[in-house]
């Protein structure tokens, strides 16, 4: 029977004899082969089966051929060892959404080091184990993911110092990638007890790489010390920066200009995970200084962050679409419109169809609106985007009467058919108390003109067919603070109306269906609807 599977294992690159040789061991297993004796049929063969298998894809048929290798009784050698192993295999983390799946892939592998430990002959599978536990575990060495790495690599190096690998530079190597695991989890205290003794015997054995974990030792860790010096800086302002006094304000800047010139330091270091330490660090730093009057600040520190990230071309995407955001946004109101572009194409291509798609396609629309100088747009939309936007970047010294016509002429582009009716509402010349003369009669006919004007708003989305609701809600939203901006009132509080009946309507919409689906649960669009446009409700506040 030994044999018969042997040969055909041997044969295992011929997918039919692996297949062949897998119908012997379960047959046999199952005692249904006339071969089959204890004393003639080896558990071994279980063990190689199941590495054959898994080699050609079949991880179904490994983990049988292993499943019958543990209950049988085998007996304690290298096989266990080797079991171990590809049942580890079987668990390979693909990813790093999968924890459960990267502990049950460490367990096995710890079991095969720790039973390869108590045996000198099997000193040979503690270093397949680790040479193999390094190549699958690559999706874990992402900033924010090493710290999965300590327990189980710091084990691996442990045991083979203890057997003393002959590897010399494989051990060196696993040193580093631990220390950095430990820097990288901000483990501080850990990382600096570890590299004393692994500078040590790198420097005897492996020469060539002290230079590389000295300088992780030194210039990494202090780089990153300064991050979390400057962190607690920041905590110690707390809630005052929300004040935005001149002295809290300017202790913010400060950190900022300190931590630029560790970026730089960083970048002369060239480890890209110190880099993105800094970088993340920094953004950290400015968020709270990216207000309308303050983000001028905070410009040139954001585009040293984009441009080093871009550099190395860093994993953190999402962090880098958001600088990027940032810095279109600052741009453009520094009316360097060329500079938004670019950095708002590149806020496009990192978001890759993600979370701000539909916000950064508005954005570069409206910009690309503000090139056309000598051209008017098809869409009503378009039109009434030129036009806020003309209004927004309008002189100082222009009269409110221009400001005022050019605001106007957005909301018609927006609801021609009723925007006039609802902005006339105010217009006490349109007022009309017929042949009484009293006080009364005349109040009495301004509210009757003002209720029938504003009910022109609810007629307003029937004529839309429910097209671009999303893109309008925004577009009402920035006449109103446009609007508001200038003090021009009665625009101002007519934009408000359209958009509280779109977010009004939406938010109805979404009640309906998930009441359908939901039973009586609080639908989240509530919470959306209302605080997108919170701000809405405080222009009806403002002064005339």
């Amino acid at each position: 029977m030994d044999l018969a599977v042997r040969e055909r294992l041997l044969a295992a690159e011929n997918v039919q004899a692996l297949k062949n040789a897998y119908e012997l061991i379960k047959s046999a297993s199952q005692g249904k082969s006339a071969l089959d004796s204890s004393d003639n049929f080896s558990t071994d063969l279980y063990v190689l089966c199941a590495e054959q298998a898994f080699q050609l894809g079949y991880l179904e048929m490994s983990s049988d051929c292993l499943q019958m290798y543990f209950k049988a009784r085998f007996p304690v050698n290298q096989f266990l060892g080797r079991a171990y192993l590809c049942q580890g295999q079987l668990h390979t983390p693909l990813s790093t959404d999968n924890l459960e799946e990267f502990e049950k892939f460490v367990l096995f592998f710890m079991k095969a080091i720790d039973f390869a430990s108590h045996d000198r002959r099997y000193y040979f599978l503690i270093y397949n184990a680790s040479v193999l536990y390094w190549q699958l575990v690559r999706p874990y060495l992402k900033p924010g993911f090493r710290y999965c790495l300590i327990p189980s690599l710091s084990q691996i190096v442990k045991v083979l110092n203890q057997t003393e690998e002959q590897d010399n530079e494989w051990r060196a190597e696993l040193m580093i990638n631990l220390l950095e695991c430990f820097l990288d989890a901000s483990k501080l205290k850990e990382a600096k007890e570890f590299s004393s003794t692994a500078a040590i015997f790198i420097k005897e054995n492996v020469p060539d790489k002290y230079s590389q974990i000295f300088s992780l030792m030194e210039q990494g860790k202090l780089i990153e010390i300064e991050c979390l010096e400057c962190e607690y800086e920041v905590k110690k302002i707390g809630t005052k920066i929300v004040t935005y006094t001149k002295g809290v304000v300017e202790t913010q800047l400060e950190l900022i200009k300190n931590l630029e010139l560790t970026l730089k330091h960083a970048v002369q270091l060239g480890d890209p995970e110190v880099i993105q330490v800094v970088s993340a660090t920094q953004w950290n730093l400015c968020l709270p200084l990216l207000q309308h009057n303050l983000h001028q600040h905070v410009r040139k520190p954001l585009i040293s962050v984009a441009d080093v990230l871009e550099e190395i071309d860093s994993m953190l995407t999402l962090l880098r679409c958001q600088v990027h955001m940032e810095i279109a946004r600052i741009e453009e109101d520094g009316d360097r419109i060329e500079a938004a572009v670019e950095h708002l194409q590149k806020a496009i291509h990192l978001n890759n169809g993600g979370q701000y798609q539909e916000h950064l396609r508005l954005i570069f629309n409206r910009l690309h609106l503000h090139t056309m100088l000598y051209k008017s747009p098809e869409r009503l939309e378009d039109r009434a985007v030129m036009m806020i936007e003309q209004a927004k970047r309008g002189k100082q010294k222009d009269n409110v009467r221009k400001k005022r016509s050019l605001l106007v002429n957005a909301g018609l582009a927006l609801a021609p058919d009723s925007f006039q009716i609802v902005l006339d509402s105010e217009n006490e010349a349109k007022v009309s108390s017929g042949k009484s003369r009293s006080q009364i009669s005349y109040l009495c006919a301004k509210a009757q003109h003002h209720n029938k004007s504003v009910e022109k708003v609810d007629e307003h989305l029937e004529h839309l067919r429910n097209e671009g609701d999303r893109e309008r809600i925004i577009l009402w939203a920035d006449l109103a603070k446009v609007a508001r901006k200038q003090e021009v009132w009665d625009v101002c509080r007519a934009a408000c109306r359209f958009c509280l009946l779109y977010d009004d309507t939406l938010f109805r919409k979404v009640t309906k269906s998930k009441k359908k689906t939901q039973g009586n649960r609080a639908p989240k669009a509530l919470l959306i609807g209302t605080g997108m446009f919170f701000f809405s409700f405080t222009c009806f506040a403002s002064p005339r």
